[in-house]
């Protein structure tokens, strides 16, 4: 199971995680200070952490990414399912550290992103 953007392969995450969420709607207190809220749906925020990877693995990833195009399709193995499951995303901030450049290699560091269901 490969995971995914767009139908493009990407590294496999060294670390994998998954934050789930409700998205509300009228969320306030009444008088009584009682909270009070509904529920729309719950959505996912996939992190993707690389301990180290290659420039042209993470160039793979931001070319993908930093495009005219707000919402990707993510496809990852699910743990709940034991099977691939696609989801619409659109792209948190990127980060990395530059670790050293050879003159064929250049290695980045403590690469993370989040991708958020839509």
């Amino acid at each position: 199971m490969a995971t995914t953007i767009d139908g493009i392969a990407i590294a496999t995450p060294h670390k994998f995680k998954v934050e789930r969420y409700p998205l509300t709607v009228k969320v306030g207190r009444t008088a009584s200070g009682l909270m009070t809220g509904s529920i729309l749906a719950w959505k996912r925020k996939f992190t993707l952490h690389y301990n180290a990877i290659t420039g042209a693995d993470l160039k793979n990833i931001i070319d993908l990414l930093t495009t005219t195009t707000f919402f990707h399709t993510f496809v990852f193995p699910d743990e709940d399912t034991g099977a691939d499951t696609t989801v619409t995303v659109y792209p948190g901030a990127i980060s990395d550290d530059y670790l050293l450049c050879t003159a064929d290699t250049k290695l980045y560091t403590d690469i993370e992103f989040a991708l958020i269901e839509q």
